[in-house]
């Protein structure tokens, strides 16, 4: 985050690394009315808070009004902003040493830390909260030189503070976690390296530092500062007058966007979580059209439970916890009940709302939606990765808020990893109100050996399929030359639903002018097996 240091000229970042400059504009939301800004953090509702570190204030920006006010001030030199799970505000207070809890108004509810073996902090200087009300905090010298050493630290739930990570002259600064909760990423202004380290999810003590990227800058000071990230995992980080976008398949970034003055450190926010906002010296910068959800953490995570056992999966999604939502009326809406049930409502025909899931094991999932409605002629439609899945009819039960169950037709099939799943009002009449959602779940628990789907044991990643999309055909490259080989299409709810050989002088899948558009997987079976397992897409 904040550095007191001259910046070298732009030309001096670009080092050896020749990188893509991305399409996206910072738009200027300010008029230079700051001083130097930090730490934005969004409510999850109207406003960013962010801080002026000089002003000792921490300020509010209105995404519905286009204004800006003081939230409240008296915060000693603040940096970095978190909100926690009960949406009170941690403030990293540079100027005293301390992190506080405070909420919107700025009342102090406590101070969470401010020693460590009796002496005051530097400055904390960037904090990120994990799922077990834990957070890690970065403790640079810029400030004070308190401490005997610039640190990482983690203080657990019971207010235990441990030491992470030591940086000797370097500057730990910004920190987050990956949207999976296994990672936590940490930069160092002094250093063009990005740190990945691994965490136990237990206790929170980290492991396995790896340099996980690289900023295209060898001066001795990077800049590097805040740090965001998204639901795909893709980490963007704030580094002089640039933001600088990694995804983890190389070094270098994947994209950089250029700004005007000194980045010092970004957040998404908006209701659906799309809109970056970046603090750059004296103003306030948005960033759209980057086709990416964010999240901060915790709240912003969705509220889902998985339980990982080998051979039984069930995963609970909240309705309410949607990451994106839009469609013909703009969407749903969140609402609680007169019982005190969280869902969405307000949802309309060709109304949305999206989650972002990881599913640990690849199976067939029965999938039970936990709905009700008092309307005739409404469905309920799943979109798994922008594929259509399974549709159902939702069933008059004669109540907006009298939750029932109801079982899809279909099981839908899933691999293991990350996912997006939509929920679409599908009904048949135009412009009528659907259905209220309290929660959906997705379950393993009934599959059977007489289960028809996907068996991935024994899939291996020794063949790849191409183009992918495909229109008409597809090559299957990495196959034996003169060797019989049998492919198997699959739909989303696990039926084959094509299979034949494939020609072994060309390796070409053809004739598939009769799939629908939407996602499938293939199965690839050699002589010896399964050679692999595929998801593609027809176009």
């Amino acid at each position: 985050m904040k550095t007191f240091f001259k910046q070298r000229l732009l030309a001096l970042m670009l080092g050896l690394t020749v990188f893509k400059i991305a399409a996206q504009t910072p738009e200027k939301l300010s008029n230079d009315q700051f001083e130097f800004l930090e730490g934005p953090v969004w409510d999850g509702s109207d406003i960013i808070y962010f801080s002026d570190i000089p002003a000792s204030k921490v300020l509010a920006y209105s995404l519905s009004a286009g204004t800006f006010s003081d939230a409240f001030t008296n915060t000693n030199r603040p940096n970095g902003l978190m909100f926690n799970e009960n949406l009170n505000l941690l403030v990293c207070e540079g100027g005293s040493g301390k992190i506080t809890r405070r909420n919107v108004n700025g009342t102090i509810i406590e101070t969470l830390v401010d020693q460590f073996n009796g002496l005051r902090f530097n400055g904390p200087n960037d904090l990120c909260i994990d799922k077990n009300g834990g957070f890690y905090f970065t403790d640079p010298d810029f400030e004070s030189s308190s401490q005997p050493q610039n640190r990482l630290y983690y203080r657990n739930s019971a207010g235990i503070i441990n030491v992470q990570d030591n940086f000797a002259g370097g500057k730990p600064n910004g920190v987050i976690i990956s949207p999976d909760g296994r990672f936590l990423y940490v930069n160092n202004t002094f250093s063009k390296y990005i740190f990945r380290y691994t965490i136990d999810q237990t206790s929170g003590a980290l492991s396995d530092r790896i340099n996980y990227g690289e900023l295209p800058d060898n001066s001795e000071n990077t800049g590097a500062d805040g740090m965001a990230v998204d639901t795909s995992g893709k980490l963007y980080v704030t580094a002089k007058r640039t933001l600088q976008i990694f995804d983890g398949s190389q070094q270098a970034p994947i994209n950089t966007i250029l700004f005007p003055e000194n980045t010092t450190n970004c957040t998404f926010g908006g209701i659906n979580k799309d809109i970056l906002f970046v603090t750059a010296g004296k103003n306030l910068y948005r960033v759209t059209g980057l086709n990416a959800t964010g999240v901060q953490h915790p709240f912003d995570l969705p509220e889902i439970i998985v339980t990982p056992p080998t051979t039984t999966v069930t995963i609970g999604i909240e309705a309410e916890s949607f990451g994106r939502t839009g469609g013909t009326f703009q969407g749903v809406n969140r609402y609680t009940t007169a019982n005190g049930i969280g869902g969405t409502n307000f949802n309309q025909t060709g109304d949305w709302a999206e989650y972002t899931i990881s599913i640990p094991q690849d199976s067939n999932y029965e999938v039970t939606y936990y709905i009700a409605t008092p309307m005739n002629n409404t469905a309920v439609e799943m979109l798994i990765d922008g594929a259509p899945a399974i549709k159902d009819n939702v069933v008059n039960n004669g109540s907006w808020d009298n939750f029932v169950s109801l079982n899809a037709s279909n099981k839908v099939f899933l691999t293991r990893g990350q996912h997006t799943i939509r929920l679409l009002g599908a009904g048949t009449n135009p412009n009528n109100w659907e259905w209220n959602l309290d929660r959906f779940s997705l379950s393993n628990a009934n599959n059977g050996s007489g289960n028809k789907g996907i068996d991935s044991a024994g899939a291996g990643e020794s063949t790849t399929v191409t183009p992918n999309p495909f229109n008409t055909f597809f090559t299957v490259k990495g196959l034996h030359k003169n060797e019989i080989s049998n492919y198997t299409i699959i739909d989303m709810n696990g039926r084959s639903i094509l299979s034949g050989i494939i020609s072994n002088t060309n390796n070409q899948v053809k004739n598939l002018e009769s799939l629908h558009t939407g996602m499938y997987f293939v199965k690839i079976y050699t002589p010896k097996g399964i050679s692999s397992l595929s998801k593609i897409f027809k176009k």
